[in-house]
């Protein structure tokens, strides 16, 4: 001690006595912790730098991690493992193993605090915000009871399940109380928190029956779970009364239930609070009880002991009323046994009231005064079926009515057509709603002028019933020689304003007046001073005949002209007639439409006159020399294959049928050429193989002879018409297809002789020599066949060396 204090104060009287260097050359030491404020002197004392003391002065970031519990005597160098303290986490999970897995999340704290890894207080804290709040003896239990460990030797947390069935099971299966089974045999239920807590299990338990379908009311909530339970059965058992009373409903006899055939749903009658003083209302069932019914004893409809299928019809109990009921009498008058017609339950029986349904008979007009005394209708007793026609009580005033006379003169018994009950006499008869509506003139006629004969049914209502005379004294013009129908007077006249004058349209779909017909549209005897009307004619030449006859240019009737003259002529002018052709079988085209009509028909023929064209241009067709159509046989009925009417008649167009000879090539520059092929004025049947032209070149190649070798007169397998020379045979579609080293062998090598035409196709043919002179082995001497040089040799890889299997 006395050494490190000698020298330390040596030290210091060097720095005394020394002098202090500039300050640019002064040394600063960097702190190995970094930018920590601490001072040195809380863990560090000057007389030795290691181990570090930590002493009470120190504070360990009270605002950041404060040190307590367990983590006071922790070494430092546990967290720090660097001597640089900033920027260490404070997560619990930097430094402790996880040993959940992740299953509660990173915050250590919310289970476990510095002070005692294992805090219960804590973990329970944290238990109360989950799914499963520990309540009761939850609290005390073991951790492991719920969350026993799992393979890996850790406690499983997540998932456990949240039902007392989960882990009281075996508990559940062992009860035998209630019932000789315990609960699994009388199916009581898993969710053992409908009779049990958790502060105690045993005898905690208080079932709640308001819970199941039968909740306890009245007397059964003071009733032993053995009355209705003591054969064990809880699941499936009855809730209807009957089921515990089946006894007591048997043995009633006030009324007896059984014989009477009452319901057994208890309930109707009786109550839980009270089983006797039952009290039924009647409301609730198919008869319920009103008016006079109220205060009526229960024997007075039931004293024969039935109650169920009871009659509830009215006439069930009061049959005998009806029956003596005399004013008016019910049975005689056919009155229906449905007595709420007329009487009603409230007040009473007496007295009865009906209103007369509207649908049957409304009380209109006099038959007011008469609605409340029944006999004035009804005197004959007569209710049901009776008639509400007029004519049901007033057949004997129609009877004796004489102006006029109803019945003799077939009058309508439907009285109200003419009468109204407000007053029946001065009836007004509507001749508008007959089949003869009365208009114009008709109007102000008498009912005496058509009715004088008496006769009012039946009456014929044309015109001519009554207008006949006037039909046959009409002269101008003569209706009854001239045709017309007496039956259809209205065709020209009408009733208002009179009968004259008569004005008559001429329908359009028997004659239309246009152009010069107009004018004569009102003069009826322009056309018909024949006075004929009926079935007169309609076409021009009705009227116009002699004129057609007499027409000379041209002559129509001798011409077999049309006497549908509208074909020409128009209604606006008759003269300057224009004839369309287009509408004939030879419609004009071209030049023929500047042809003068005696061009084609001066021989005076219209009718039936050929329309082909060597009809007209057989001698143009005669002598055409170039080519000569008689001589060529061209066809001289069908000009128009060449000729056209549009651009004239020469020159003519013709284009070669491509299925007759199509042009490539060469040919090209010779299809408009027509002696190139058809010098010898052939055209008909003209040959269009190649030879037919060329068959001199064929006889004359000499490279190689054609002729002579048999070469097809098929020019096309070699040739084309874009060149001639130059030709390419094509050997693949021959017999003898050219594959291997005959590809580069000149026909020469094998046509030398001449032969094309026949020439063999086996090896042996051009390969004999080989074959004799072969040596490895010897081919002639072996027995090897000559004809089958295939089996070994090939052409694609050469001759040699030969392969053989």
């Amino acid at each position: 001690m006395t050494r490190a204090l000698t020298a330390i104060l040596a030290c210091t009287s060097l720095l005394l006595v020394a002098p202090r260097p500039a300050l640019a050359q002064q040394t600063q030491t960097k702190n190995p912790h970094g930018d920590l404020k601490e001072p040195c002197a809380s863990c560090h004392v000057a007389n030795a730098w290691k181990p570090a003391r930590i002493t009470s002065a120190f504070k360990h970031s009270p605002k950041v991690f404060p040190l307590e519990g367990a983590h006071q005597t922790a070494n430092c160098r546990a967290c720090h493992a660097s001597l640089d303290f900033k920027g260490v986490s404070t997560k619990c999970a930097v430094c402790h193993k996880d040993f959940h897995r992740g299953e509660l999340g990173s915050d250590c704290a919310v289970c476990h605090s510095p002070r005692s890894f294992v805090d219960r207080s804590r973990m329970v804290q944290a238990h109360q915000t989950t799914r499963f709040p520990l309540t009761g003896a939850h609290v005390l239990a073991d951790c492991l009871s719920c969350h026993p460990p799992v393979a890996q030797g850790h406690m499983s947390f997540v998932g456990r399940p949240l039902e007392c069935f989960a882990c009281h099971i075996a508990a559940y299966n062992a009860t035998t109380s209630p019932g000789p089974g315990g609960h699994k045999a009388a199916g009581f239920p898993t969710q053992c928190e409908a009779c049990h807590t958790t502060v105690e299990w045993q005898g905690s338990g208080t079932f709640d029956h308001n819970t199941t379908k039968f909740p306890l009311t009245g007397a059964h909530t003071s009733v032993g779970c053995a009355s209705c339970h003591n054969a064990g059965v809880y699941k499936g058992l009855s809730t209807t009364c009957v089921s515990c009373h089946q006894t007591a409903f048997n043995n009633t006899t006030t009324p007896a239930h059984a014989a009477a055939g009452f319901p057994v749903d208890c309930t109707m009658c009786h109550a839980t609070a009270n089983w006797t003083g039952a009290t039924f209302d009647h409301n609730k069932t198919a008869f319920p009880l009103v008016g006079a019914h109220l205060t009526v004893l229960c024997a007075s409809c039931h004293g024969d002991g039935v109650y169920k299928g009871k009659a509830m019809a009215c006439i069930a109990c009061h049959q005998t009323n009806f029956d003596n009921t005399a004013n008016p009498k019910h049975s005689a008058a056919s009155f229906g046994n449905t007595c709420l017609d007329c009487h009603s339950m409230n007040p009473g029986w007496a007295p009865a009231s009906w209103v007369h349904p509207t649908n049957l008979f409304q009380f209109t007009g006099a038959h007011v005064a008469i609605a409340a005394d029944c006999k004035s209708c009804h005197a004959d007793n007569v209710f049901k079926g009776k008639g509400t026609t007029c004519i049901t009580c007033h057949l004997a005033a129609y009877n004796a009515t004489t102006a006029p006379a109803h019945a003799s003169a077939g009058y309508s018994t439907t009285c109200t057509d003419c009468h109204t009950t407000t007053n029946w006499a001065g009836a007004t008869f509507d001749h508008q709603k007959t089949l003869f509506p009365l208009f114009g003139a008709h109007t102000t006629v008498t009912c005496a002028q058509c009715h004088g004969d008496g006769v009012y049914k039946g009456k014929a209502i044309t015109c001519i019933s009554c207008h006949q005379a006037a039909f046959n004294g009409t002269a101008n013009p003569k209706h009854a020689s001239a045709g017309f129908l007496a039956t259809n007077c209205t065709t020209c006249h009408t009733t208002n304003p009179g009968w004259a004058p008569a004005t008559w349209t001429h329908p359009t779909n028997l004659f239309q007046f246009t152009g010069a017909h107009v004018a004569l549209a009102a003069d009826c005897a322009q056309c018909h001073a024949d006075n004929v009307f009926k079935g007169k004619g309609t076409t021009c030449v009705t009227c116009h005949l002699a004129k057609y006859n007499a027409t000379s240019t041209p002559v129509h009737s001798s011409s077999g002209f049309s006497t549908t003259c509208e074909t020409c002529h128009t209604t606006s002018t008759w003269l300057g007639a224009v004839f369309d052709h287009s509408k004939t079988l030879f419609p004009l085209t071209g030049a023929h439409i500047a042809t003068a009509c005696s061009g084609c028909h001066g021989d005076g023929v219209y009718k039936g006159k050929a329309i082909t064209c060597v009809s007209c241009h057989q001698t143009a067709f005669n002598n055409t020399a170039n080519p000569k159509h008689a001589n060529a046989g061209f066809l001289a009925t069908n000009c128009s294959t060449c000729h056209t009417t549009n651009l004239g008649w020469t020159p003519p167009t013709w284009t070669h049928p491509t299925n007759l000879f199509q042009f490539t090539g060469a040919h090209l520059a010779i299809a408009m050429l027509c002696n190139s092929c058809h010098a010898d004025n052939v055209f008909k049947g003209k040959g269009t193989t190649c030879v037919t032209c060329h068959l001199a070149k064929y006889n004359a190649t000499t490279s190689p002879v054609h002729s002579s070798s048999g070469f097809p007169n098929t020019c096309a397998d070699c040739h084309t018409t874009a060149t001639w020379l130059g030709a390419v045979f094509d050997h693949n579609k021959t017999l003898f297809p050219l594959t291997g080293a005959h590809m580069a062998v000149a026909c020469a090598s094998c046509h030398g002789d001449g032969v094309y035409k026949g020439k063999p196709i086996t090896c042996v043919s051009c390969h004999l020599t080989n074959f004799n002179n072969t040596a490895n082995p010897k081919h002639a001497n072996a027995g090897f066949l000559a004809t089958n040089c295939a089996t070994c040799h090939t052409t694609n890889l050469g001759w040699a060396p030969p392969t053989w299997t």
